[in-house]
C-alpha cells in the first residue's frame, strides 16, 4: 500500500453546509473539491434525499457557489458571483453578496437580490424577510446614512423568538 501523496488531495471531495428542507423531504449540501490549476476550491450545490431512495442530484456546476438556505420546500437561495459584473465586484473586494433563487422543480437560477454587505442569510423569517449576518464598515464612503437606517430597520424588525414571535 502506498502512502498519501500531494496529488491525492486533488481527488478529495468534502461536504459542508448541509441544510434540511422545512418539511424534511430533501436536503441541500455544498460539495467542495480542490482545483489544482486555479489553486482554489470549487464549490457546487447538490440535492439529497434523506431516505436515500433517490440518487443525489447536482444543482450547480460552475464551482462558485456559496452555501444555500431553504426558502420553502421547493426553492433554495444561494449566494454566488455569477455575472461578469458580480465577479468583478468580488475581485475588487466590494462588499456586496448576490443571492439567487433556484426552483428545484426545474429551470435556471434567477437573481433574487443583493445583500448590500458581505454576509449571509441565517434564516428565512417569512417570505421576503430574511435574518442576515455579516460585516459592515459604516465608515466607508459607499455607505449613505439612508442605507444604514434601512439595513438597521430590516434587521431590528426580525422576530426574536424561536418560532418567529417576539
Amino acid at each position: 500500500m502506498r502512502g498519501v501523496e500531494a496529488k491525492d488531495l486533488y481527488a478529495y471531495r468534502f461536504l459542508s453546509a448541509l441544510k434540511l428542507s422545512p418539511e424534511g423531504r430533501a436536503a441541500v449540501v455544498t460539495l467542495s473539491r480542490c482545483d489544482e490549476k486555479d489553486n482554489d476550491y470549487k464549490k457546487d450545490l447538490w440535492l439529497l434525499d434523506p431516505e436515500g431512495k433517490k440518487a443525489p442530484r447536482q444543482l450547480t456546476s460552475d464551482g462558485r457557489m456559496g452555501a444555500a438556505i431553504w426558502e420553502d420546500e421547493t426553492h433554495i437561495l444561494f449566494n454566488a458571483a455569477r455575472t461578469e459584473e458580480e465577479k468583478e465586484k468580488a475581485k475588487e473586494g466590494e462588499p456586496v453578496t448576490p443571492y439567487y433563487r433556484l426552483d428545484l422543480g426545474g429551470g435556471e437560477a434567477v437573481k433574487a437580490f443583493d445583500l448590500p454587505f458581505a454576509g449571509s442569510i441565517a434564516r428565512v423569517v417569512r417570505p421576503g424577510l430574511y435574518l442576515c449576518s455579516g460585516l459592515v464598515d459604516l465608515k466607508k464612503s459607499t455607505w449613505r446614512p439612508g442605507k444604514r437606517r434601512q439595513i438597521t430597520r430590516s434587521l431590528t424588525r426580525a422576530p426574536s423568538g424561536p418560532t418567529g414571535s417576539a
